[in-house]
């Protein structure tokens, strides 16, 4: 595992790449996932640009691994493209990204409607933790995660 962490480390832009930012394309991205399979990750991280739609369907499509998106979202809409569209696995929601609260449930709602599990992104702040946890707290949250 170490010498595949090594390598995948080499291979990016920086010891600190985030996969979002680096520009990969649909299949780079599916090819990265497949060598991350085997390891078992439990879900790939907004690998692709916020509204390449069509590339998280290939994506998502392409492998067995979970994918997760939606940290870079700040409405709705976006967030059903996400899941309708892009056919993600996981939606992950910001609070101070996405409208707060209200919004948030609403996010929850169109995912709990698809079967989609919601995660929390945003670590920033405690106070982004507590409102964070309330928001998870308030949502019904699946229990349990099925394997692809």
């Amino acid at each position: 595992m170490r010498s595949f962490a090594r390598r995948a480390q080499a291979s990016a832009t920086s010891p600190t790449d985030d996969r979002r930012r680096s520009g990969l394309d649909a299949k780079t991205a599916l090819q990265r996932t497949r060598a991350f399979s085997e390891h078992r990750i439990f879900w790939l991280e907004e690998p692709l640009a916020p509204d390449d739609y069509v590339g998280y369907a290939k994506l998502s499509n392409g492998t067995d691994v979970r994918i997760a998106a939606g940290e870079e979202e700040s409405e709705r809409r976006s967030y059903v493209d996400l899941m309708d569209r892009g056919q993600i696995d996981i939606v992950q929601v910001d609070l101070t990204r996405c409208g707060g609260f209200t919004e948030a449930m609403k996010i929850a709602s169109l995912a709990a409607d698809r079967g989609l599990p919601v995660v929390n992104h945003g670590f920033t702040t405690y106070i982004n933790v507590a409102a964070a946890l309330h928001f998870l707290n308030a949502i019904r949250i699946r229990s349990s995660w099925s394997s692809r």
